[in-house]
């Protein structure tokens, strides 16, 4: 990450593990270039979410960036995103080209990124999350559980060299039943392994290799349950979901 830093350009960062900051600091003093990070410009509270985004109110140090505490919105959804939109808002109104106020808040009410916890207008509702790091997987699981608190039914893969027995186990606070497959044709899986994975952290599974029946089965598992389905692990995973389920 620290390789993106360019000399005399300014930087900025939402990293909070100090032994990632001591690179960005470092990286960042050699090729004189300021860096700006966020828990030290900015606090994050009152965040709140549900279907329809992520609302959160920005207190920052720095009066010049905003005067008072802003409360912002974002369409896409997760806790994390609270901390994401105050970033952008640091990086908007800090950089040279310094966007207007009310031009942050308004394009962070705008902004959409596809299969970041995205929820099909579906009913039962699908939720579409490209999370692949055990990190990222425990964010979603957090997400989907303050929003869909009764569970659903998860559809899960990955590409052969991600953590999947730590995303297993972080999977296993929210569900006890998977569909494992395949993300797609595009990247190299090994979803016999992924499913001896879920299997060890306890999951009872079910092992699907054709990706587009995979997604068919949960499809079919959360109607006849009434609750949602969420497809996770991989973007390659989450593009084949888009294809079969938009505008369904």
């Amino acid at each position: 990450k620290a390789g993106i830093i360019k000399p005399g350009v300014p930087a900025f960062t939402g990293a909070t593990r100090p032994e990632a900051l001591e690179v960005f600091r470092r990286v960042a003093a050699e090729r004189g270039a300021s860096l700006r990070v966020l828990d030290e410009e900015c606090s994050v509270s009152e965040v709140r979410v549900d279907r329809r985004g992520t609302e959160a109110l920005l207190s920052f140090r720095d009066r010049t960036i905003f005067p008072e505490p802003v409360r912002v919105r974002t369409p896409i959804i997760g806790s994390i995103q609270a901390r994401n939109a105050a970033l952008a808002a640091l990086v908007a109104r800090a950089s040279p080209f310094a966007c207007p106020p009310e031009a942050v808040v308004e394009g962070l009410a705008s902004a959409r990124i596809r299969a970041r916890f995205e929820v099909l207008p579906t009913e039962p509702a699908i939720v579409l999350d490209g999370a692949h790091t055990p990190e990222s997987v425990a964010f979603a699981l957090e997400s989907f559980r303050s929003i869909f608190p009764e569970g659903g039914v998860l559809v899960f893969a990955c590409a052969h060299d991600k953590r999947h027995a730590e995303m297993a186990l972080a999977l296993s606070r929210g569900f006890d039943e998977a569909i494992v497959t395949r993300p797609g044709t595009f990247k190299q899986s090994d979803p016999v392994s992924v499913e001896a994975s879920f299997r060890a952290a306890g999951f009872r599974t079910e092992l699907v290799a054709d990706t587009a029946e995979s997604l068919r089965e949960g499809r079919r598992r959360s109607a006849a349950i009434g609750k949602p389905l969420l497809v996770l692990g991989s973007f390659y995973l989450a593009a084949e979901a888009a294809k079969l389920f938009d505008g369904a």
